[in-house]
C-alpha cells in the first residue's frame, strides 16, 4: 500500500481517498482470510492456519504503516481534520521587501516566516499564498510572482536577497550610521 508523495493539497486529498478505499478492501480481505484460517483450524490444517495467520499479521502491519504515513502527509498538508487558524499569540506575519535596510534580512525573515506558519496548521498552498500575498512586498513580491512552490520562492529570494557578504556589509554600514558610543 505504498504511494508516491503528493505535491499539492488536491493530490493529497485524492491520494487520501484512494488510500481509504484500499484500506477498506484490505479489511474485507482480512475478514475473508480470518474465516479461511478458522476453517483450516476446524479441519485440523494447523500449518495452513499458521500461514494464513502470518498473512493476516503482515496485512495488519501494512495497513497500520499506510495509515500512519497517510496521517503524516495529511498533517504536512494541514488536512488532518484539526486544521485551525489560531490567534498566533498576537504575532503578525513578517514582512519583507528585500531592501537591505529592512528590519528583516533574508535569513531572519525566513526564520520569522517559518515560526509564524508553524504556529498555524495550514496547508502548503496556504503557506505559499501567505508568503506571496501577505508577507512579501515591493521588489521581493515582484521577483517571486512567477513561482508557485515554497522551494521555488525561497530559492529565488535567497538568490536575489540572501547574499551573506552583501547583507553583512549593509549591517556594518547601518551600525556605522549609529555613530560611536560615548
Amino acid at each position: 500500500m505504498s504511494a508516491s508523495h503528493p505535491e499539492s493539497d488536491v493530490e493529497c486529498q485524492h491520494q487520501d481517498s484512494k488510500m481509504k478505499a484500499l484500506i477498506e478492501k484490505a479489511k474485507t480481505i482480512e475478514r475473508r482470510v480470518t474465516d479461511f484460517k478458522n476453517d483450516a483450524v476446524s479441519a485440523g490444517l494447523i500449518n495452513q492456519a499458521r500461514m494464513l495467520d502470518l498473512f493476516i499479521i503482515d496485512l495488519q502491519d501494512n495497513m497500520a504503516d499506510s495509515k500512519e504515513k497517510m496521517n503524516d502527509i495529511e498533517i504536512e498538508f494541514g488536512l488532518d481534520g484539526s486544521t485551525r487558524q489560531p490567534d498566533v499569540s498576537g504575532r503578525k506575519p513578517p514582512k519583507s521587501s528585500g531592501d537591505l535596510h529592512d528590519y528583516h534580512d533574508y535569513f531572519s525573515f525566513k526564520k520569522e516566516f517559518e515560526l509564524y506558519v508553524a504556529a498555524k496548521r495550514v496547508s502548503i498552498q496556504d503557506k505559499v499564498n501567505v508568503l506571496k500575498h501577505t508577507c512579501l512586498q515591493g521588489t521581493a513580491r515582484n521577483t517571486s510572482r512567477e513561482f508557485d512552490t515554497l522551494d521555488e520562492i525561497w530559492g529565488n529570494l535567497r538568490l536575489t536577497f540572501g547574499n551573506p557578504r552583501i547583507l553583512f556589509t549593509a549591517k556594518v554600514e547601518d551600525n556605522r550610521k549609529l555613530g560611536s558610543c560615548h
